[in-house]
């Protein structure tokens, strides 16, 4: 279980970096964008069956949820909102097997599948000339659920 909480901790510490650099580029989220407030850890905690381990992780444009499940072991989800273009780029060139399945009804466009190097699933999604949007954590109904209700929370 310590190795899972230092691999969650690792990923926000490189998430942070990641959204400092979007900010640092000059794109401006709307202010009203915070990911842990669209989407909360205690709805996480519920669509993945267990309980918060610890409070999320804020960093305005991204969330880090870590849940101790109710069978036992711990997973963590991710939501991370971030320039259109930045999504635009990554969806552009990277492979459709990397892209994995399409999804509807998430923003304009949407995909789920494998996260680079990791055995998590991540769904990245585009709303064109907005924002982009990213979700992954460990289980794949999670994972859309996550993204699902953000979707109808947005701006």
């Amino acid at each position: 279980m310590k190795k899972r909480i230092w691999f969650c901790c690792a990923v926000v510490v490189f998430l942070m970096g990641f959204s400092l650099s979007v900010v640092q580029a000059g794109f401006e989220m709307p202010p009203d964008i915070k990911a842990c407030d669209i989407v909360t850890g205690e709805e996480v905690a519920k669509l993945a069956g267990g309980k918060m381990l610890v409070k999320p992780t804020a960093i305005s444009y991204f969330c880090n949820y870590v849940i101790e499940m109710n069978e036992g072991g711990v997973e963590s989800y991710q939501l991370t909102f971030d320039s259109p273009d930045s999504t635009k780029i990554i969806l552009e060139n990277i492979s459709s097997e990397e892209k994995g399945e399409k999804i509807d009804g998430v923003l304009d466009e949407a995909y789920l599948g494998k996260a680079f190097m990791s055995n998590e699933i991540t769904l990245r999604a585009l709303r064109r000339d907005k924002m982009g949007m990213n979700v992954s954590g460990a289980r794949k109904e999670v994972v859309l659920k996550i993204a699902r209700l953000a979707v109808t929370r947005l701006p």
